[in-house]
C-alpha cells in the first residue's frame, strides 16, 4: 500500500511541476505535528468560575488590558477609568509600532527583490506586529468576545478565531492569560474533571458518560446564572 506524503507533485503538459496537495516545501517547513489524547470527549476541561461571575469577568478583562499596556498591578479607580488609562497607553505606543512595521515592510520588499532568502524571516514579524496593531484598537472587546465564545458558547479556538478574525494560537493565548490573571486576582484555578484510568472499553464508556454529564451540568448552571446580555 502506498503511503500518502504531505507534499506530492507531478509534471503537467507544459513541463511544469505542480503540487497535487496545494502545499509547497516552504509551507511544509513551517508546519509541525503533535499527538493528542483521544480519551477526552470535549476540547476543554471545564468553565472557570470567574467566567460565571459578571463582576469577576469584568475585573479579569480590565486587568488583562492593563498587563498588555505594561502595568503589572491593577491601577486605582473604577473599571472604566482603569480601562481608559490602559487604552490610552496602548494608543500612545501605536505610532512607534507603525514606524517599526513600515521599516520591516521596506526591508522585506528590498530583500525579496534582491533574491535574499532572509526575507522569509521577516514574514512572521510583520504578521505579528500587524495583528497587535489591529487588536489593540479594541482589545477589551476582543478579549470579551474570546472568553464569551470559548466558555459560554463552547466554541473551539479555530471557530472563535474565524468569528473574530484571529488565529487559533492567539485565541488560546488570550484564554491562558485570562486564567493566569484570574488566579492572580482571585486565587482560582481551572476547572478540571475527575482523573482516572481508562484502560478497558467499559472504563472508557464510563468516562465518556461522566464527561458528558459534567458538561451538561456546567452549561445548565451557566444558563441559569449569567445572561449573555449583561457582560458589561
Amino acid at each position: 500500500m502506498r503511503v500518502s506524503q504531505p507534499i506530492a507533485a507531478h509534471m503537467n503538459a507544459e513541463g511544469d511541476m505542480v503540487s497535487t496537495s496545494g502545499i509547497s516545501f516552504d509551507d511544509y517547513s513551517r508546519m509541525s505535528t503533535r499527538s493528542k489524547s483521544q480519551n477526552c470527549v470535549f476540547h476543554r476541561n471545564g468553565v472557570p468560575a470567574f467566567v460565571l461571575s459578571v463582576s469577576k469577568l469584568r475585573a479579569v478583562i480590565v486587568h488583562v488590558v492593563e498587563v498588555r499596556a505594561g502595568f503589572r498591578n491593577p491601577l486605582p479607580g473604577t473599571h472604566t477609568q482603569r480601562l481608559k488609562c490602559a487604552q490610552k497607553v496602548l494608543d500612545e505606543k501605536r505610532a512607534a509600532k507603525i514606524n517599526i512595521l513600515g521599516g520591516l515592510c521596506e526591508r522585506y520588499v528590498a530583500l525579496k527583490n534582491a533574491g535574499d532568502p532572509e526575507f522569509k524571516t521577516l514574514e512572521p514579524m510583520i504578521e505579528n506586529l500587524d495583528t497587535v496593531l489591529r487588536v489593540n484598537d479594541h482589545i477589551a472587546a476582543t478579549i470579551a468576545g474570546v472568553l464569551y465564545l470559548s466558555w459560554r458558547c463552547n466554541m473551539d479556538s479555530p471557530a472563535v478565531g474565524a468569528a473574530l478574525g484571529m488565529k487559533p494560537p492567539h485565541v488560546r493565548q488570550i484564554l491562558r492569560r485570562a486564567n493566569i490573571i484570574a488566579r492572580k486576582l482571585f486565587g482560582e484555578v481551572d476547572a478540571t474533571p475527575l482523573k482516572f484510568s481508562a484502560n478497558t472499553e467499559e472504563q472508557r464508556r464510563h468516562r465518556r458518560e461522566y464527561m458528558r454529564a459534567r458538561y451538561l451540568k456546567k452549561m445548565s448552571q451557566m444558563a441559569e446564572t449569567v445572561s449573555p446580555c449583561n457582560v458589561f
